[in-house]
């Protein structure tokens, strides 16, 4: 049995079409107008109807019955009213509103004998609780096999039903629309052990509050992004805290963080220290998996930011460019053994790594050594002549992160001395 409504609230409705004027008898009742959709509901549900084909309009949303809609619209637009709404009878039980909605349907009939707009003949509507414990089943099965709830926007069409009566029985929940929520539908949730996927948008937001405020007691930090176990807390932070969308934080998340005395956890997320913060351990991360530095020169889009990152980290510690060298970006690097890294005595091997990246392109380009009277190719042939005399030991120091570039590009014998 529901949980919001008493058991003889039922009604069926009945919507005319006021262009069509005339006498439309079937069996006991008689109607003014033409027919042209039949339903039950509780409430204002027969309200919803002409809310929907007005949302449609204004917004484009997605519509489950488009001939019902499309009429609704026309004779809107063609009269300049709403379609007669008329309830047929009124203080029903479910069981006998569906019956009494089945058999008008069958009266009438729907398109193709009939003027109804209706896509069945009705008597299982989305209030019954029998349908309705199979949705919970089947969106039970997803969250445990996707690991996600389903949302109303997917792509997948299965998905997307699942998110919007998922949606529905959320807002029924709050008494905040007409349709019926059902204890059976609880008690299957919590056998999948789901029963959280019921729990509203303020509720939802107000538990992760919890979460983060918990981290950071018991680590005496924010989450990271780059742990994936943190990912989730620091994501859901980021969108209270942006601007850009429109994620909001609650009153209620506010008296949580008052409690924890975080005041200030969903404020200043983005600041130039926590993203330079950030960037530096991408940037350990990444030296440590390629043992080499990140070149801007790299085919590869993350090597070519954090290369740049790096060459204007460098720049800042020679108090040069506008960018700042944190003191939280040290304890990073220490964190990694890396406190050297953007010590300017670096800067040879990173500009031969930058280096090594052109001349690769540019050896690959001209399918071997090109002697030209070309500045840039002169330039390219007497750094190439340099590393190889290096790599014989003649002259200069060679540096093992160029030669993993040359392999990255196929070139494994470039620094070798031909005989």
């Amino acid at each position: 049995m529901g949980v919001n409504m008493s058991e003889n609230e039922f009604y069926v409705y009945i919507y005319l079409d006021t262009r069509k004027h005339g006498k439309y008898q079937y069996g006991e009742y008689c109607f003014d107008y033409e027919p042209f959709y039949v339903g039950k509901g509780i409430k204002e549900r027969c309200l919803d109807h002409i809310k929907e084909a007005k949302d449609y309009l204004e917004r484009n949303i997605k519509i489950y019955n488009k001939y019902k809609i499309g009429k609704i619209n026309k004779i809107i637009k063609e009269t300049g009213k709403n379609p007669i709404i008329i309830k047929v009878k009124e203080n029903l039980l479910e069981q006998e509103s569906f019956e009494l909605e089945s058999l008008l349907i069958k009266m009438i009939g729907i398109k193709g004998i009939g003027s109804l707009t209706n896509l069945s003949n009705g008597g299982c509507g989305g209030g019954s609780e029998q349908k309705s414990n199979k949705n919970c089943i089947e969106v039970c099965e997803f969250i445990k096999q996707n690991n996600k709830l389903p949302k109303c926007n997917s792509k997948d069409k299965n998905e997307s039903k699942m998110g919007l009566w998922l949606s529905r029985k959320r807002l029924a929940i709050n008494k905040k629309n007409n349709n019926i929520f059902y204890e059976s539908d609880m008690v299957i949730a919590k056998q999948y052990s789901c029963e959280y996927m019921f729990n509203t948008s303020e509720k939802v937001s107000n538990n992760k509050t919890v979460k983060i405020c918990e981290f950071i007691k018991k680590n005496n930090r924010l989450p990271n992004i780059l742990n994936k176990n943190e990912r989730t807390l620091y994501l859901f932070r980021e969108r209270r805290n942006s601007n850009k969308n429109k994620s909001i934080l609650y009153d209620s998340d506010k008296e949580i963080i008052k409690r924890y005395g975080y005041n200030n956890i969903f404020y200043n997320l983005t600041s130039l220290e926590e993203k330079s913060n950030i960037r530096v351990e991408k940037l350990c991360l990444w030296i440590k998996s390629n043992n080499r530095f990140p070149s801007r020169e790299s085919n590869e889009k993350i090597e070519r930011g954090l290369g740049a990152f790096l060459y204007v980290k460098r720049d800042a510690l020679k108090n040069k460019g506008s960018c700042l060298l944190y003191d939280s970006d040290n304890v990073i690097l220490e964190k990694y053994n890396m406190k050297f890294l953007f010590n300017t005595l670096n800067c040879k091997e990173h500009k031969s790594n930058e280096t090594c990246h052109k001349v690769c392109k540019w050896f690959i380009l001209n399918n071997g050594i090109k002697y030209t009277l070309d500045k840039e190719d002169r330039k390219n042939l007497i750094w190439l002549k340099t590393r190889k005399r290096a790599k014989s030991g003649k002259h200069g120091i060679f540096y093992e992160s160029d030669q993993k570039i040359a392999e990255s590009y196929g070139l494994k014998d470039l620094f070798e001395i031909k005989s």
